[in-house]
């Protein structure tokens, strides 16, 4: 028997750093966009280039490491379920979007690379305060892997 999947999974550059809020009841929510794009040849041979625009919601515990560790051009990983959400805008139209929703173990961001940090030689204190959870981006958010947060060595053992 075939079953339904409400997943989506894309990798892109942000285009803003994340807007983060708090709800009135205290719960802390990031609004992210993220760009996707795919280059192809036509049939005639000319490149083409698209992209697409998704819109992720980053619910709870998960905000504070997209605080830390998310700005505008990183390069990250997005899987997660898709929600339609609708409103009234400020002039009464009805409106509606599809977002990814990150909310407890539904849904993961995995940072690729860093537009800033990467050009920037990294210093010991550096290493040092992202590790010193003893956890790495994804376990922190509570997908972790359940391996040891340790740097892996350059050498190829083959």
């Amino acid at each position: 028997m075939a079953r339904n999947k409400n997943f989506w999974c894309g990798t892109g550059r942000l285009g803003a750093d994340p807007e983060i809020r708090t709800t009135q009841n205290g719960t802390k929510v990031a609004n992210m966009r993220v760009c996707c794009s795919r280059d192809w040849k036509d049939k005639d041979g000319n490149e083409k280039k698209s992209s697409f625009w998704a819109p992720v919601v980053v619910w709870g515990a998960t905000v504070e490491v997209v605080d830390r560790y998310c700005r505008k051009g990183d390069l990250i990983r997005v899987e997660g379920p898709l929600a339609n959400r609708e409103w009234t805008d400020r002039d009464g139209n009805k409106r509606h979007s599809i977002e990814v929703v990150i909310s407890g173990f539904q849904g993961e961001i995995e940072l690729l690379a860093s537009a800033n940090r990467d050009r920037q030689q990294p210093t010991q204190s550096n290493s040092t305060q992202r590790y010193q959870s003893g956890t790495s981006m994804s376990d922190a958010a509570g997908y972790g892997y359940g391996g040891s947060s340790q740097p892996l060595d350059d050498e190829v053992p083959f």
